[in-house]
């Protein structure tokens, strides 16, 4: 019988009696039925969720080869949960969609700033930063601190190249991203990375933490580069400040955005295949061109960013 990491499924949906596995397609997901076909993994899985829901609503989840981040969510009738496989993982950058004036913007001596990594769901958000966020710290030393929830989606920990990444897990119980990202204040690291922010106050503190000397690298959940910093826009107003002293604060401390994609194509044999394709924005201060690209982030015109997307994106192939 063919394994359970075998089947090629992106998600699982786990309820009492039941079990389903998602798989992606061209234009289609289709649901396999794993409560019959698998029934120990199952059970196993089902039994490590139980134990784990009780802490925390959110956790990781280990099962023979395969790791998941399970969301739980309560029904009448009992927990349901939701279990996203996980591939992301450190990659060597030639494996990934990144510009290499992106990778070269990265490895600045005295990188300073926010750099957003966008996009939708499974769209590699998480490889990709954290593969940024290591390279940086492997090629030129220092303390890189990685803050996820949950805990360890990636493996980073330990000696990197010239320097170290200590990761640090994040939860609700012990004070969320805001608790840590205080003491991150005081750790004098040399890159700081955010798993995700997905509410005001990580993304209030990661914009302030970014705008000092230490350079925070943070995934958020969006379909364009537009509604990343539509998003964060919102986020940074949440204390009160109106839309231009939130446009304002993003102009000073948004270094970078890269907003990835996926679709689907087929192999030489039919089989579908996902592809990834990027859009970046940097933020270069040095650069004359930067200084129109603040300006609409200053007045909150993100739209006509996609202008200075594709300029970017044309000197790019023009190799200047």
């Amino acid at each position: 019988m063919t394994t359970l990491s075998a089947l090629g499924f992106v998600d699982l949906v786990l309820g009492e009696d039941y079990c389903e596995a998602k798989k992606e397609g061209p234009g289609l997901t289709r649901l396999i039925d794993i409560q019959a076909s698998h029934p120990q993994d199952v059970k196993t899985i089902r039994s490590h969720c139980f134990e784990k829901h009780l802490t925390a609503p959110e956790f990781t989840l280990e099962h023979t080869d395969m790791r998941f981040r399970v969301t739980t969510m309560q029904l009448d009738t009992g927990p349901i949960w939701f279990l996203s496989r996980i591939d992301a993982q450190v990659r060597p950058l030639s494996e990934l969609p990144v510009p290499k004036d992106f990778v070269a913007f990265l490895l600045r001596a005295r990188l300073q700033g926010l750099i957003l990594v966008t996009g939708g769901f499974g769209t590699g958000k998480t490889t990709t930063a954290a593969s940024l966020f290591c390279h940086r710290i492997s090629e030129l030393g220092g303390t890189g601190i990685a803050l996820e929830d949950p805990a360890a989606e990636v493996r980073m920990a330990g000696p990197r190249g010239n320097g170290r990444v200590v990761q640090i897990p994040v939860s609700v119980k012990t004070g969320g991203y805001h608790a840590q990202l205080q003491l991150v204040r005081r750790s004098r690291a040399d890159f700081v990375m955010i798993g995700e922010i997905r509410e005001a106050r990580t993304a209030i503190e990661a914009q302030d933490i970014a705008n000092t000397d230490m350079p925070v690298i943070a995934t958020m959940h969006a379909s364009s580069v537009e509604e990343a910093l539509d998003k964060y826009q919102t986020y940074l107003r949440a204390t009160n400040a109106s839309s231009a002293e939130a446009n304002a604060r993003l102009a000073m401390t948004l270094a970078g955005v890269i907003h990835l994609t996926k679709d689907f194509g087929v192999d030489t044999n039919g089989n579908p295949i996902a592809r990834y394709t990027p859009q970046s924005l940097l933020l270069d201060r040095n650069d004359p061109m930067s200084t129109g690209i603040i300006g609409k982030i200053r007045d909150g015109n993100f739209m006509g960013l996609n202008d200075d997307i594709a300029i970017q994106a044309t000197r790019r192939v023009r190799g200047y």
